[in-house]
């Protein structure tokens, strides 16, 4: 989805139209292109009771190439929205995982869509570094959708996870494509 200002301002416009006849708690963006995420904080500004959240791939732009209203609306939403879910169906970089999880304080489920040549064990790794570190994070579930997981990729993960003492009361299990890691 390409979004320019008269097509963002029209969407906008619609969505202030549907929230004055009720609540919109998921919001499910589905563009075959990045979506960039400046879009996505104009939107979650119009969209107070947002709890769950899926979409197929955000464009991160340098943090330095953005204005100072633009700072100022990421604040803004970081501080204030209630999303609690995030679903991103397409990473293509680490850092688009580590900026949702700033973005969204409240995040206790991430679902991630992977591609079979990440390092997995590094993603892991640095997913938990990045939400352990926070000191109020409220995730509790992890999931990534990887066509190669197999059992042998839970082991190895059990290991890694175990050896640098990331998580001491947790659960992971594969179904299917998708592995879960979940703790207390």
């Amino acid at each position: 989805m390409l979004c320019n200002d008269e097509n963002l301002h029209f969407l906008i416009e619609e969505i202030v139209w549907v929230i004055t006849v009720g609540s919109i708690y998921h919001l499910d963006f589905f563009s075959p292109s990045e979506f960039y995420i400046g879009v996505l904080i104009e939107i979650i500004n119009v969209l107070p009771d947002l709890i769950s959240l899926k979409i197929w791939s955000i464009a991160l732009i340098q943090l330095t190439c953005l204005s100072i209203e633009e700072l100022n609306s990421i604040r803004y939403v970081a501080n204030n929205n209630k999303i609690t879910k995030i679903y991103l169906e397409k990473m293509i970089t680490f850092e688009e995982i580590l900026f949702l999880i700033d973005l969204f304080p409240r995040l206790k489920y991430l679902q991630v869509g992977c591609t079979s040549n990440i390092d997995i064990q590094l993603f892991v790794r640095v997913i938990l570094t990045k939400i352990l570190d926070k000191t109020n994070h409220c995730v509790r579930l992890l999931a990534f959708r990887i066509p190669t997981a197999d059992e042998e990729m839970i082991k190895k993960l059990q290991k890694m996870i175990d050896f640098n003492k990331l998580l001491f009361d947790y659960r992971i299990k594969r179904i299917s494509d998708t592995v879960y890691l979940q703790w207390e």
